[in-house]
């Protein structure tokens, strides 16, 4: 098969567990009870949205703007308290990272007509489409028609 995988993740796993740790303690901070509280309503109401819509897991749906909205409710929430403290391990300072990342490997190909397919957590994909979206240079796909074509195999 030709093809060229290129990493992009920002992540480590000193990363990982410095962010663990760090939010560990803010759940038991007894001056962030309030924050703490907050962050975990954002995480119930964005589990339970995606409980009413009934397609969970379905990849139809997690291609879809509606998605990332409901993402959107918990992760916006998690990153406006913790993402300054969470320092590399924040949402948006993870999200740099690893857009910085893409973005390398996009220049690297700049105007060659390749096809590039980014594969991260669905979460991410509402972060990186806005940032993609931004560009002048890519064209950007639908999924449908991919998922149509396994599903119709």
């Amino acid at each position: 098969m030709d093809f060229e995988i290129i990493p992009t993740a920002g992540w480590t796993l000193p990363m990982a567990q410095e962010r663990s740790q760090k939010l560990r303690a803010i759940s038991k901070d007894t001056t962030r009870v309030e924050d703490w509280a907050a962050y975990q309503r954002a995480n119930q109401l964005s589990d339970s949205l995606y409980k009413a819509t009934g397609k969970e897991n379905d990849p139809y749906f997690i291609h879809t703007h509606a998605y990332d909205s409901i993402q959107d409710i918990s992760l916006q929430m998690y990153n406006q308290l913790f993402n300054v403290e969470l320092g590399l391990g924040g949402w948006e300072n993870i999200n740099i990272a690893h857009y910085w990342n893409i973005e390398k490997a996009l220049e690297k190909h700049r105007y060659k007509g390749k096809r590039m397919l980014i594969i991260y957590g669905a979460g991410h994909k509402g972060w990186f489409l806005r940032q993609l979206k931004k560009r002048d240079d890519i064209e950007l796909l639908e999924m449908k028609p991919f998922l149509d074509a396994i599903k119709n195999k």
